[in-house]
């Protein structure tokens, strides 16, 4: 699978949820971790890997197993690193990786992909029970709460005159110039490693987002892990809708869009 052509992972041809492209080309803008969640045959795993045609620098690498994927970590291979039905993994394996997100120790970008109940199947032919579902979701919420950005994914069929989505290309261009804004305000990082006080510093909420973060701590509980994690999503929401420059203030919008993929089963 590592050498599917190029052309054929291309956006313009994957027809799957246009929220799950946006929240993708955020996770590639600021090398954000993102889970994509949904029954099989869903597509998720060929859009994890298709972000190779829009992050062209990053090589793909997917571990089928625990030690290549501490190989991976302790090589500090820069890649984009796919790891595919994460709800397949045994505790020590979450465990592990739990922690290695926890140290933000992977150079590179983090997909994961996972399904909502133990056999993965759609609702209409899933006959788990709703126990069963429980107990499976509550076994994975530590992980999913690591994530920095999470979309739930449906079978989706094309309409015979739908048009062609935006090329990989064009997207490309949208996370080239996001990232060129953070490398020159971040001294040449990107936003999901920058801290809390240097986000302050840099793009401070503006008064609305102020009142919209206090709410989002009051209703979702948010440890000070996630608040980075949505204050540095938002902030890249604003790189690439260009609002962080000149004006470096982060508006209620760019963090109203970052709370939308908080990771949470629905």
């Amino acid at each position: 699978m590592e050498n599917t052509r190029p052309d054929v992972l291309d956006w313009k041809l994957l027809r799957v949820s246009p929220l799950a492209k946006r929240l993708l080309e955020i996770a590639a803008s600021g090398h954000h971790s993102a889970v994509l969640i949904g029954p099989s045959q869903t597509g998720k795993v060929t859009l994890a890997r298709s972000m190779t045609t829009i992050l062209p620098d990053l090589p793909l690498i997917a571990p089928d197993s625990i030690a290549s994927l501490r190989s991976v970590y302790e090589h500090h291979r820069s890649s984009l690193l796919v790891l595919e039905r994460l709800d397949r993994w045994d505790e020590v394996s979450l465990a592990w990786v739990r922690q290695q997100m926890a140290q933000c120790s992977h150079p590179g970008l983090l997909i994961a992909t996972l399904c909502p109940c133990p056999c993965g199947k759609v609702d209409n032919d899933c006959q788990c029970s709703p126990e069963a579902k429980q107990a499976h979701q509550q076994r994975l919420r530590p992980t999913l709460e690591r994530f920095a950005l999470a979309v739930t994914l449906s079978h989706r069929k094309a309409a015979p005159n739908e048009p062609s989505d935006e090329p990989s290309a064009l997207v490309r261009q949208r996370v080239e110039a996001a990232q060129c804004v953070q490398f020159q305000r971040n001294h040449a990082r990107l936003n999901s490693r920058v801290s809390l006080e240097e986000l302050d510093h840099c793009i401070p909420l503006d008064l609305p987002g102020q009142k919209l973060m206090e709410a989002a701590h009051k209703h979702l509980a948010l440890s000070s892990e996630q608040t980075l994690l949505l204050r540095q999503v938002a902030a890249t929401i604003a790189d690439l809708a260009g609002d962080a420059v000149p004006s470096p203030w982060l508006k209620l919008p760019h963090l109203a869009e970052a709370i939308s993929y908080h990771p949470h089963w629905t």
